[in-house]
């Protein structure tokens, strides 16, 4: 079966099957910026244990502790800062490169 990698789409869907995918789900007060609950993760693909999920949620709050999310508009750089840390911590422990869509909300 040759595919054309060219045609982004396909390309994504190969990356998603064969490495998976993990969606941290951060809720922000809209007053405070503080996290209103620990951030969730979902992993489609990617095997973890409950302590490394737990690991991974850590990552997520303590990295956006480091942002002033209140004054920031624009969420890109926090949300590629989320990306990178999970990025490294599952590499390190399964030798996989998920795609990972940190959301941020704010509420």
């Amino acid at each position: 079966l040759q595919i054309d990698d060219s045609n982004i789409y396909v390309r994504d869907r190969l990356h998603l099957a064969e490495e998976g995918l993990i969606i941290a789900l951060c809720c922000v007060s809209s007053l405070s910026g503080e996290l209103l609950k620990a951030p969730d993760i979902i992993s489609k693909g990617v095997v973890l244990s409950d302590a490394q999920t737990e690991a991974k949620r850590d990552i997520v709050s303590k990295t956006l502790s480091g942002f002033d999310l209140k004054r920031i508009g624009d969420k890109r750089e926090v949300k590629n800062k989320i990306r990178s840390a999970i990025r490294t911590f599952v590499i390190k422990k399964t030798k996989n490169n998920p795609m990972i869509m940190p959301v941020i909300t704010q509420v």
